[in-house]
């Protein structure tokens, strides 16, 4: 996908990382990179389980994250415009995980673990040193946007009815942000919703629709219960957010049954 590269060169410096997903062994792909001399990253996911649980049914299809890891596109390639880019990347990191400087390999570290607090005060620290790299104070407040990023991508979900993702929004912020002001943000934003009987109905049901895109479906049998238990999901809970997603996800499959 030659448009990858341009997404890549036009957007790298300003967070965005592109990471191509195949179910394609090395004996394909390898070749294809070398062909195409593609320079953004790509992966391999052997059984398309990745891609499954991304929501893929067609290819070519992407999925764009925000800073703070929200999804907020999914579809298309043609889908992923420009506008859409610049507004995902706002808060993050200018410069990729891979690409910082030794003094803030720590950060590195403490990220990998989702210890965002953690990685926000030895960025801070690194900068307050002689000689600091010029990106750690950089990090520090691309880091500091981000957990403040994640707290308004919580409110948003749940403004949209997707209460189970904004409850593991603020339950992340709770635990990566320990110590930081938005720690007791998210605790008194979870209180509130444990109090919400709407709310609470709706992760519930929500929990039920993951359990039955979880099943499996390598046999024509399977999907064909799949796609039963689905359709009588969204019939039952057809007003909630739960059951829309579920009609929009009995739509795609049933599309990308008929086109195999």
């Amino acid at each position: 996908m030659p448009h990858l590269n341009e997404l890549h060169q036009k957007f790298d410096r300003e967070g965005l990382t592109v990471l191509a997903i195949t179910s394609e062994g090395a004996g394909e792909t390898d070749p294809w990179i070398k062909a195409n001399d593609a320079k953004f990253g790509y992966a391999y996911d052997k059984g398309g389980k990745f891609s499954g649980r991304c929501g893929v049914s067609g290819i070519p299809s992407s999925v764009l994250l925000d800073a703070s890891g929200k999804v907020v596109y999914a579809g298309g390639p043609h889908g992923v415009t420009d506008e859409l880019v610049k507004k995902a990347t706002q808060g993050a990191l200018k410069t990729p995980l891979y690409a910082l400087p030794k003094e803030l390999a720590k950060v590195r570290t403490l990220l990998a673990k989702d210890d965002l607090a953690g990685a926000i005060a030895e960025a801070k620290a690194v900068a307050a040193k002689p000689d600091a790299p010029a990106d750690a104070a950089a990090v520090a407040e691309s880091l500091q946007a981000m957990v403040a990023g994640l707290l308004e991508s919580a409110d948003a979900l749940g403004a949209e009815g997707n209460w189970l993702e904004a409850k593991r929004t603020l339950e992340r912020v709770q635990k990566a942000g320990k110590g930081l002001p938005q720690e007791a943000q998210a605790k008194e934003k979870l209180a509130a919703l444990a109090a919400n009987q709407d709310a609470q109905k709706e992760i519930k049901a929500q929990s039920a629709l993951e359990k039955i895109l979880a099943m499996p479906t390598k046999k024509s049998k399977e999907r064909e219960a799949q796609l039963a238990q689905l359709e009588r999901f969204a019939e039952k809970n057809a007003e909630s957010f739960a059951g829309k997603e579920a009609a929009k996800r009995l739509a795609e499959l049933r599309k990308a049954g008929a086109g195999d």
